[in-house]
């Protein structure tokens, strides 16, 4: 806690939260030269944040074009188009950071009195296309189908960075999966008292009868990250610096090597004679731009319901469900790291989804 607690009397109020102190260290050597290069009531170099005097508030304009049509008596297709249009988007860009260069980076910026200045604003947009095709069977022979699909692309500005990068990071949106299937169905099992098979009645349907199977099936693509260095190269106190792009990148898709890095010896050892794509920039240089220019691991999940209905006389209903999440207990890895010049470059550390779970419930209905 910054105050005095109860029952002591608070010595601190908005009006005086600092009990009479200054928020920023003087000059300890009054009217001599900071160590910025002039002469300033105190020498200490606070980052501070801002904002516009007029704020614009953002917001999106939306567009589409569907087309539906019935195939069958239970089947139906459905064709959208779906555009949106982001403006005024909120970013937060550092605005006086240096130009790379050699000598103190403090003294280099454009306000060397102030340390990193982040500024608040609406200059950012996004755009997103996509195609969606729905395909529904409802209902056929106790058979429920819906596939859906879309491919898509979306585009941004960056949210987030030194002003320096802004008008170079145009690329696509960290969110960006350019292509998703998601098919699903629900199906009741043809056996029991009024199915086509085993439809006795008695013991038989009580073992064969009121059973229904469904599952939902994910497939999409990996998310976009981008390939950085760990040091700063540029001299500018900026981090998260591109790499300098000498060649083609290669995906190897291993945990220990996602994308080949010419510093990660267990790239060499799964992709043998490949050549480094990247390589660190020239001192007090950035690198190439190179936002968003990789993907991670595609997602590949299956989600699968098996139950069972058991009817009690007339009184209600028994039923028994086992769920099985991420049935076949396939992993979809995270992004790895994204540094070139580090030996565990490139290698995945964790995974999107979790390991197979199941799950057994029962339900009585009366």
């Amino acid at each position: 806690m910054l105050n005095d607690r109860p029952p002591a009397v608070p010595t601190r109020s908005w009006a005086n939260f600092f009990e009479g102190q200054p928020n920023v260290v003087p000059n300890p050597n009054p009217g001599q030269s900071c160590s910025f290069g002039f002469v300033a009531n105190t020498c200490a170099t606070p980052n501070i944040w801002n904002g516009p005097l007029s704020w614009r508030n953002q917001y999106v304009q939306q567009y589409t074009a569907a087309f539906e049509t019935q195939l069958a008596s239970r089947v139906s297709l459905d064709i959208t188009y779906l555009g949106t249009k982001t403006t005024h988007l909120q970013t937060s860009l550092t605005v006086n950071d240096p130009p790379p260069g050699p000598g103190a980076v403090q003294a280099r910026r454009p306000l060397p009195q102030w340390g990193v200045r982040t500024f608040d604003n609406n200059i950012g947009y996004a755009n997103y296309n996509a195609l969606q095709v729905k395909l529904e069977t409802r209902s056929w022979h106790n058979l429920t189908l819906l596939a859906a699909y879309a491919y898509s692309k979306c585009m941004d500005s960056s949210i987030s960075g030194t002003l320096y990068f802004y008008e170079r990071q145009r690329a696509v949106c960290n969110y960006d999966f350019p292509q998703v299937f998601s098919p699903s169905f629900n199906y009741a099992l043809p056996f029991g008292a009024g199915k086509a098979f085993l439809n006795d009645g008695g013991w038989v349907n009580q073992v064969a009868g009121g059973w229904q199977v469904a599952g939902i099936w994910t497939l999409r693509s990996g998310a976009p990250f981008t390939p950085t260095i760990s040091n700063d190269e540029a001299n500018t106190g900026v981090s998260s610096q591109w790499p300098l792009l000498i060649g083609k990148p290669k995906t190897v898709r291993s945990p220990d090597c996602w994308f080949y890095v010419q510093a990660n010896k267990g790239c060499s050892t799964l992709s043998p004679g490949t050549a480094a794509a990247y390589a660190e920039p020239a001192q007090y240089t950035y690198g190439t731009p190179l936002r968003n220019t990789l993907r991670a691991d595609d997602l590949n999940e299956l989600d699968f319901t098996l139950l069972k209905t058991f009817p009690i006389r007339e009184a209600g209903t028994l039923e028994f469900r086992s769920e099985f999440f991420n049935m076949f207990n396939h992993p979809t890895f995270a992004a790895p790291s994204a540094n070139i010049n580090s030996g565990s470059g490139g290698q995945v550390s964790a995974t999107l989804n979790s390991s197979r779970e199941i799950q057994l419930a029962a339900k009585f209905t009366f």
